[in-house]
């Protein structure tokens, strides 16, 4: 998508598709030197946040096993 002064962003749903198409699975280090409108980031903390409640209930099942 073209916004003014010649400046191109990433469609969400580009930015979802690219990051599902690598695999990646919110962890690890991040680096986007060319944020923009922060499509790719914020994918990024949604597979984050989705791993960390993941890991929440996984911990929280585990603790309460013993």
């Amino acid at each position: 998508m073209q916004k003014s002064h010649a400046q191109n962003f990433t469609p969400e749903s580009l930015a979802k598709f690219t990051l599902e198409e690598i695999g990646f699975q919110g962890e690890g280090k991040i680096i986007d030197h060319s944020c923009g409108n922060g499509a790719f980031l914020i994918e990024i903390a949604k597979k984050f946040k989705k791993k960390a409640k993941i890991l929440r209930i996984c911990t929280v099942g585990i603790l309460t096993k013993k």
